[in-house]
């Protein structure tokens, strides 16, 4: 596939997670991909896996939207910068615990990278804005820059 190719199919994902069709995955991910994002303590192995990723989106959060705002291709690779916004349904889990913000709307960016083998996706890996959740949704507590002046 052409490096546009590639990028359309990114596209395609990120549409299909926003609409919730997890079905849709096993037709854009190859068998043995390879899920990576910071919050996991291990990689998801499989598109079994990306498709609960993507069920568990909608189960997590309501009005979930993907904005993209750059894709760039080279070879194998799209890189994509994008923002996620959404309410949350419930509980978010995090590394430093689980907190109660239900009903809380929710906006993160983040960095996405994609790998593609014959077509299809095999590795993605997620680096997204942690601590701007967390900040977000009054987890931490936002520093107070006027006592630095």
């Amino acid at each position: 596939m052409t490096i546009e190719e590639n990028k359309s199919l990114v596209k395609r994902y990120f549409k299909a997670v926003d609409q919730a069709e997890a079905d849709l995955v096993d037709r854009m991910f190859t068998v043995d991909c390879i899920f990576h994002r910071g919050d996991y303590a291990d990689p998801l192995i499989g598109v079994a896996a990306v498709k609960a990723v993507v069920t568990q989106v909608h189960k997590l959060y309501q009005g979930f939207k993907t904005t993209i705002y750059d894709l760039i291709g080279e070879d194998d690779l799209v890189a994509c910068r994008l923002k996620h916004n959404a309410a949350l349904r419930g509980e978010f889990t995090s590394r430093i615990g689980t907190f109660d913000v239900a009903g809380k709307p929710i906006e993160w960016s983040a960095n996405v990278f994609f790998r593609f083998e014959d077509g299809m996706i095999a590795e993605e890996w997620i680096a997204r804005d942690e601590l701007g959740i967390l900040l977000d949704l009054g987890i931490v507590p936002e520093l107070d820059t006027n006592k630095f002046d």
